[in-house]
């Protein structure tokens, strides 16, 4: 034991882990460093129960807890509830940048961890205690996309909440139709108008009677979310829950 303790010393001077972040030299092979990883921010209530966004006041839904956004009133979105880690900014921007852009796929096991552990110690964990009916259906890329970044950022993410919440995953029913121009950039109803119509199901009836969880990295305006959500419904999934790390606020 000795000796091999000695050699995995060796590895570790001759080829250090960094953090893929900061920099930082890191003694285990997650990824992040412990201060990139404490910095991320996480949503914490008041936030809207349909959607998720936060509300600027504590006092929002103390009498009135199931209190809707604005945005869901005057237009409710298909999905049923949507549910992001924290906002799209500072580190948690950052890794997921890293994560797509520059192909750090080792980021995909603690990003979808970040995941896992949001979703099991909210609230709602509840909704995710296996039974029959749930589904894990990442949000799919274009093939030609595919080979441009080698992956599919939503499909790791989505392998780590199966693997934590034991629940079956579908990765090739619910697939894009047409290689849409990318969203950023883009304003709301753009993204609207490049979203419709770009996903379909090879399997509809796969679905029928399922309550599905939707994973994505980001939701910004909701428009790839929510044409996701419409295909499925129309196949008759019974309930969709948007699960994505990061929302624009």
């Amino acid at each position: 034991m000795g000796g091999l303790k000695i050699f995995y010393r060796m590895l570790d001077f001759l080829y250090p882990r960094y953090c893929s972040l900061c920099g930082r030299s890191m003694k285990d092979t997650q990824g992040l460093c412990k201060e990139c990883l404490d910095s991320i921010k996480v949503f914490s209530p008041p936030t809207c129960p349909r959607c998720g966004i936060p509300f600027s006041s504590k006092e929002t839904l103390s009498k009135s807890p199931q209190h809707i956004c604005g945005e869901c009133r005057v237009s409710p979105p298909p999905f049923d509830i949507a549910y992001s880690v924290g906002p799209y900014e500072g580190t948690m921007a950052e890794a997921i940048h890293k994560f797509k852009y520059s192909k750090k796929r080792s980021l995909g096991s603690i990003l979808g961890g970040l995941l896992y552990e949001y979703l099991s110690s909210s609230p709602f964990s509840s909704l995710f205690t296996f039974h029959s009916s749930l589904l894990l259906v990442p949000v799919p890329l274009h093939p030609e996309r595919l080979r441009e970044r080698e992956f599919n950022q939503s499909t790791l993410l989505a392998k780590e909440l199966s693997k934590g919440l034991s629940i079956p995953m579908m990765i090739d029913n619910l697939f894009r139709i047409r290689n849409t121009r990318a969203q950023i950039g883009l304003e709301v109803d753009e993204r609207k108008r490049n979203m419709k119509g770009a996903f379909s199901l090879k399997k509809p009836l796969s679905v029928e009677g399922k309550t599905v969880l939707l994973i994505d990295d980001v939701y910004t305006t909701g428009s790839t979310i929510k044409e996701c959500t419409r295909v499925l419904k129309r196949a008759g999934a019974e309930s969709v829950y948007a699960v994505t790390l990061a929302r624009t606020v």
